[in-house]
Order: C-alpha cells, then structure tokens, then sequence
C-alpha cells in the first residue's frame, strides 16, 4: 500500500502564456486543474500528480457562484511524464454548509482562472479508472499561498494540502504546511 502526503501546485493555462479566462462555451461547465510537481521550485524535474475539479454552477448571488463539484479525477504520472494511474469520484463530499463550492467573481458571467485557487475542502475514495492500483482514499483544502522568497514559481500560483492513500480512507488532515501549487483551466 503505496501512502504520500504532498502539496501541490496549482498550475493555469496562464502559465502557458494565455489569458487567464476561462475558455468554456458556458461559464455553468468548468474544468480546473491543479498540477502538482516533483518540486514545485523546479518544474522541471517532472509533474507527479494532477487533481481536475469538474464544476456545475448551481446557485449564485450577485457576485459569487456556488459551484457544484461533479467530479473529482486525480492523475498519477512516471518519472517519463505518462500517465501511470488514474482515480475519479463522482459527486465527492464538500466540506462546506451547502456542499458547494463557493466563489467570488468579479462577474459571474466570466469567471477567470485566478477566482479559482482556493477550492474547499473535499474527501472521499476515488475508484481507479486506469493502471493497477487500487482506490484512492484523499483529503484536499486549498491554502492562502505565501509567496517563498524570489517569488512564486508559476505565474499564477495557488496552494493545496494534500492526502492520498491507496485502500484507505484518511482522516482529513487539514492542518499541515502548504507548498505552491500551479492551476489550470482545462
């Protein structure tokens, strides 16, 4: 039983050198990735992990959104950089009042990448859907990044504690030191 305990770098499209909005025919469908790395401070070195957040708005007001998380998906890569295994979970457990996940937006008609780096927290299994491992049991919260002396390593940069385990299911462990993590809008 394979256990690590990681924080992750919430990578965007903005760091490709793109605009940081959203590139979705309806702001209600949204697909956020948060790349995690060997070494956030050099990613070079390789992506390790990558969390996508499959998002529904169903409530707003006048300048937030609850959005629902439909899906959760976490991909696992080698040292080559191909994906080694992958874990998904339908409908998983928000830890927030309504279940949903709120954010602000300075419209809410289009939502930018940036309004997304904060996700709630969120636990569950997720089923392996490709390679041979088994389930995922994962706590995640994002983190309010701290920017690490000579700056951020990614141009937009965001922070998430992280828990996986392979066959068990983890106490949410929300207390721990974040490290950068780099979002993206898939």
């Amino acid at each position: 039983m394979k256990s690590r305990h990681f924080i992750g770098s919430a990578c965007a499209l903005i760091s490709l050198g793109l605009a940081p909005v959203l590139a979705v025919a309806s702001p209600d469908d949204q697909l956020i990735s948060f790349k995690i790395y060997n070494d956030p401070n050099t990613p070079s070195l390789g992506l390790r992990y990558e969390v996508f957040f499959d998002l529904s708005a169903v409530d707003e007001d006048s300048k937030s959104v609850g959005w629902q998380i439909n899906e959760i998906a976490f991909r696992r890569y080698d040292s080559y950089g191909h994906v080694e295994n992958e874990w998904s979970e339908v409908l998983p457990e928000v830890l927030t009042a309504d279940g949903l996940w709120w954010v602000d937006h300075a419209s809410v008609e289009e939502p930018v990448l940036s309004e997304f780096v904060l996700p709630p927290a969120v636990y569950g299994t997720a089923a392996v859907s490709l390679g041979t491992a088994g389930d995922l049991s994962y706590s995640l919260e994002g983190q309010v990044y701290e920017a690490a002396p000579g700056g951020p390593p990614f141009p937009l940069t965001a922070a998430i504690d992280i828990y996986a385990q392979e066959d068990e299911i983890p106490e949410p462990d929300l207390d721990d030191e974040e490290e950068p993590v780099e979002p993206k809008i898939v």
